[in-house]
């Protein structure tokens, strides 16, 4: 999975007509299955959250409570590492902060959208709402921003929503 920076890979979604697929996902993602990063189809008995997370007491606390509400859940400290973890095992849905050295949660959200459409992002940030993180979030395919401090029911309930879709 190539790695890219918001500069380029924004050049590719301006380039691609609203509502077009790649070839790679022509036909609408099966709800009763995932792919791992081989390709290998998993019933989704219990949803795979990758949650990223630069705060390490932080990304405890979320997989914590994801797993108390019944999740299988995979960490990872910046974008760049939860690349490599989709490649590598797949994810239901990722969960990801905005404000993150190495890769931040929107070249993360830009990269997941291009090259794994299938999977609903959630951000999560601390920074003020007028931030241009959270309109570049939203508008790069993040289905919805929580700002922090957020209970866990509303992460639930986002990731909950997420994969109805």
């Amino acid at each position: 999975m190539p790695l890219a920076s918001l500069d380029e890979r924004s050049s590719e979604i301006a380039q691609t007509p609203p509502g077009s697929r790649t070839p790679e996902s022509s036909s609408p993602p099966d709800q009763s299955a995932r792919a791992d990063g081989a390709g290998t189809p998993r019933v989704l008995a219990n949803p795979r959250v990758l949650v990223v997370e630069d705060d390490p007491t932080c990304r405890r606390s979320l997989a914590r409570n994801l797993k108390l509400a019944g999740y299988e859940v995979l960490g990872a400290q910046d974008g760049v590492e939860a690349l490599e973890i989709l490649q590598n095992h797949g994810a239901d849905v990722v969960v990801t902060d905005l404000l993150m050295p190495n890769m931040d949660g929107v070249d993360l959200i830009l990269n997941v959208v291009l090259d794994r459409p299938e999977i609903p992002i959630i951000a999560i940030t601390g920074t003020n709402a007028a931030d241009g993180r959270i309109r570049a979030a939203r508008l790069f395919g993040a289905r919805s921003v929580l700002a922090k401090p957020f209970g866990s029911n509303a992460l639930v309930e986002a990731i909950a929503e997420a994969l109805e879709r």
